[in-house]
């Protein structure tokens, strides 16, 4: 029933709390209204795409449905927008390094400790990535 809520604000709650519900095994007027309610989640996610909290939103929405490209251009998008935000670097290395791409990972965080020198997050996953492919230790 939140999911056809008068209120705008109470639907698109209901909507992010609902992100790992399929529409398609819910019944005909459940489905739809979880795909209206979705719909309006979705719209206000864009109104703060100019933000890079709005990208890392967008992409841990991207991540719960499983799209993990879409969740890594939006996190790279944050990364770009705000170079200091340690999680979205985070997040694009160990998103490339789960998709078999060491190097994209290492290179990313390269990129990332340039922005945040010795950043300890940044660093130890540097660390395990360059351990995991029997690259040298030692940050870049």
């Amino acid at each position: 029933p939140l999911w056809l809520d008068p209120l705008k604000k109470v639907r698109i709650e209901a909507a992010r709390y609902s992100l790992d519900l399929s529409a398609a095994r819910l019944p005909p007027p459940a489905a739809l209204a979880l795909q209206g309610a979705m719909r309006e989640y979705q719209e206000s996610l864009l109104a703060k795409a100019d933000f890079p909290e709005g990208q890392m939103v967008m992409a841990g929405t991207a991540l719960t449905a499983r799209r993990f490209e879409q969740a890594e251009r939006a996190f790279a998008e944050a990364a770009r927008m705000d170079p200091q935000m340690v999680d979205a670097w985070f997040m694009v290395a160990r998103l490339r390094a789960a998709q078999g791409d060491a190097a994209g990972a290492e290179q990313t965080l390269e990129r990332g400790l340039k922005f945040n020198p010795g950043n300890a997050v940044l660093s130890r996953l540097f660390g395990e990535i360059r351990a995991s492919t029997g690259s040298p230790q030692g940050e870049p």
